[in-house]
């Protein structure tokens, strides 16, 4: 992956497992990557001495439409901690007007 370079940001992650976003720090001359969090990935960008289970264990360049989905799991999980029974009847009904707009 010779087109990633030291401040690189690399995601790792799957529509089943959240992304997590880490940057890059330093390459070998091996061509291996030393992240933010002290994770190597070999040059393919998989994690050096990991052995595939049923998570994700490939990193990959972080795009727009990652960073969107990081962004939709921390709006979900605020929505879901939101504390629906505190809110008051009127804070209640503007936010169903905003989802009725969706019809």
């Amino acid at each position: 992956m010779s087109e990633i370079k030291v401040g690189d940001e690399l995601a790792m992650g799957d529509r089943l497992c959240p992304y997590v976003i880490r940057k890059v720090i330093n390459i070998s001359p091996a061509g291996r990557l030393t992240l933010d969090d002290g994770t190597i990935l070999n040059p393919n960008l998989s994690i050096r001495g990991y052995v595939p289970r049923f998570t994700p264990s490939r990193f990959q360049p972080v795009t727009p439409a990652i960073r969107e989905s990081i962004e939709r799991v921390r709006i979900m999980d605020r929505l879901l901690r939101a504390g629906w029974s505190q809110k008051t009847t009127d804070q209640l009904r503007r936010i169903f007007a905003i989802l009725d707009e969706e019809k």
